[in-house]
């Protein structure tokens, strides 16, 4: 890993060529490497562990197990937190599925409600509900490989002009073989002719992006992030641990200490399984093995969310089982 002060160094030394010697054609290739790794990643399991810690307080873990095909989505997640009633400090487990007609979670296992929300795709699944699913998974590791968060390097390049500008130049990493650095421009720097953001892509490792770090508007370090990865399947390169430190804020003269600080492992990676559609749907949240009289709130694309029960083996309206209860002998 490079480190920060000789990332730095280089950039403020122009030991790497200036953005506007870059060539446009090494950023293409760069970014399309980069994309067609992603795309040899067509499913993934994993199980990850994360242990955050603030310089004022103890450290905070959580664990969980996530299984994507695709956009799809599975995803079990254990947080500790003060139950303040009893005064104890318990494990809250949440659970989520996503697919391509909705959108489930569990918020907590043992909550008397879940909740689903139905989407006509998963790109059009609103912001409160993305929300939800976000919260309630454990954070993803893997888009950090491939962009700037949930946004592919290839969007970013492709909005590239304007105030906003990439490029990729060519440098040496700590054992002195070749890396790329993909460099973005911000005019919100106090000097633009500096990059906001640096990736260091490295083609010895399939072509992920295995180091970022993101700088304030003077200059300093912000955020740095580092990605280890490893080749799971012949030619599948993927990540098995991450770490991020934060130096106060990104606005200038803030703290340059450590403000937070985050480390996440995967283990049990698997790579390009086939796994069925129940995999990731309402079922595979177990709603009615551990808590047979939760009540599901199903919000239509349509309508209103209502709230649903257990019937045997099928949801039903709430109103309709307390009709049939009623009627009963």
């Amino acid at each position: 890993m490079m480190t920060v002060l000789m990332l730095a160094w280089l950039l403020h030394a122009g030991a790497i060529v200036a953005a506007a010697d870059a060539p446009a054609d090494l950023l293409n290739t760069v970014v399309l490497k980069n994309e067609a790794a992603r795309a040899a990643i067509r499913s993934y399991a994993y199980t990850i562990a994360i242990e955050n810690q603030r310089p004022d307080g103890p450290p905070s873990t959580s664990t969980g197990d996530v299984k994507r095909r695709g956009d799809d989505l599975y995803a079990v997640f254990h947080r500790t937190g003060m139950n303040r009633t009893a005064g104890v400090v318990e494990d809250r487990e949440s659970r989520v599925v996503v697919n391509a007609h909705y959108a489930a979670f569990w918020p907590m296992k043992g909550n008397p409600l879940a909740y689903r929300t139905d989407h006509a795709s998963i790109a059009q699944m609103d912001q409160r509900t993305r929300g939800h699913v976000e919260g309630n998974s454990p954070p993803e590791i893997l888009p950090h490989c491939f962009g700037d968060a949930d946004r592919p390097f290839r969007e970013s390049v492709h909005l590239n002009g304007g105030d906003v500008k990439y490029d990729a130049v060519e440098a040496r990493g700590d054992d002195g073989q070749l890396v790329y650095h993909l460099r973005r421009f911000m005019p919100t720097m106090d000097d633009p002719a500096k990059p906001d953001s640096v990736w260091i892509v490295n083609p010895r490792k399939g072509h992920l992006a295995t180091d970022r770090i993101s700088y304030k508007q003077d200059g300093k370090p912000w955020i740095e992030r580092h990605v280890d990865v490893s080749e799971i399947a012949p030619g599948v390169w993927f990540p098995i641990a991450y770490e991020e430190k934060h130096h106060g804020g990104r606005e200038a003269g803030s703290p340059d200490a450590v403000t937070l600080s985050q480390k996440v492992t995967l283990k049990n990676v698997v790579v390009n399984e086939v796994y069925p559609d129940a995999q990731f749907e309402l079922g595979a949240l177990r709603l009615k093995e551990d808590m047979p009289d939760v009540r599901v709130l199903i919000k239509p694309l349509d309508g209103r969310a209502v709230s649903h029960v257990f019937q045997g083996d099928q949801l039903v309206r709430e109103s309709a089982a307390r009709k049939r209860a009623a009627a009963a002998p």
